[in-house]
């Protein structure tokens, strides 16, 4: 049986990007999650507090760290802009590095807002498809990490992907055209995390699997779309306490090492200017 808290941190702290592609009204959407989790408001709330606590105590151990504080404070990102976070179940879920960098922000950029426009199961073909309410927002900044999902099988025995390298070069070339065409935005582009070679075996067998030769191109098509990725693939720091059980999603512990990555990433030179505090 799924717990309550295993169901708040699915959908997130913010359910809109959830709940969007579903007809139901926006001010439905706690009520929803509440009956779904069988849990009353109260609790629904006590829960994305003690999550909202993890984030806090997480990015004070990152800001502890005298080099990724020196990296937060040179982020680009300026006071007042907004951010949106594109991206699948790794980046949608209650606690996500996406959750902490939104933490970051609220420190270091006054009015800085991330809005988490992230799905679980998202492709990057259906995240070209869900780009309305991001290009309404008006973002400065758009993040993305997508591609895991593209190369996603299905199926024990014919194990079937979601998308061939065509298509995901295609999703790829949409996706940056809408948000250059449709928005002012900065596009950063994140390569997906790693998964844990380990699990390999045990998620074929479950019917829903990825190979880590499908990873290593999801990877490069990220790579070769654009070339000034952050490369969080071969950066990120892992170890057997990087994922849960599935061997795909980061733990807390996992989570963080992603943020640190994408630090790290920032501190590239590629935007001109000093960084801004």
């Amino acid at each position: 049986m799924t717990s309550p808290h295993s169901i708040v941190r699915f959908v997130g702290l913010d359910p809109r990007a959830f709940f969007a592609p579903l007809p139901a009204p926006p001010d439905a959407a706690d009520a929803t999650v509440a009956l779904w989790a069988g849990i009353g408001p109260a609790d629904l709330d006590e829960q994305r507090e003690a999550v909202r606590a993890e984030i806090g105590d997480t990015v004070d151990e990152v800001l502890s760290d005298p080099r990724l504080a020196a990296a937060a404070h040179s982020l680009p990102i300026r006071t007042g802009q907004r951010v949106v976070v594109l991206g699948d179940s790794i980046s949608a879920e209650a606690g996500s590095w996406a959750d902490l960098l939104a933490e970051v922000l609220h420190r270091l950029r006054p009015g800085a807002t991330l809005l988490n426009w992230s799905l679980a199961g998202r492709t990057t073909a259906e995240t070209v498809a869900a780009l309305a309410p991001v290009v309404a927002h008006r973002p400065d900044w758009v993040i993305t990490m997508i591609g895991t999902n593209d190369v996603r099988r299905h199926g024990v025995g014919s194990g079937v992907r979601m998308a061939s390298s065509s298509a995901i070069a295609h999703a790829r070339d949409a996706l940056r055209e809408r948000l250059h065409t449709e928005t002012a935005a900065q596009l950063i582009t994140l390569t997906p995390p790693p998964i844990n070679p380990a699990t390999v075996a045990a998620n074929r067998s479950t019917g829903v699997w990825w190979e880590l030769a499908d990873i290593a191109e999801a990877v490069e098509a990220a790579l070769v779309d654009d070339p000034t990725a952050i490369d969080v693939h071969a950066t990120v720091s892992t170890g057997p306490d990087f994922w849960g059980a599935d061997g795909i999603h980061p733990t807390r512990t996992g989570q963080r090492a992603i943020l640190t990555a994408v630090l790290d990433g920032f501190r590239r030179p590629r935007w001109p200017g000093p960084p801004v505090s």
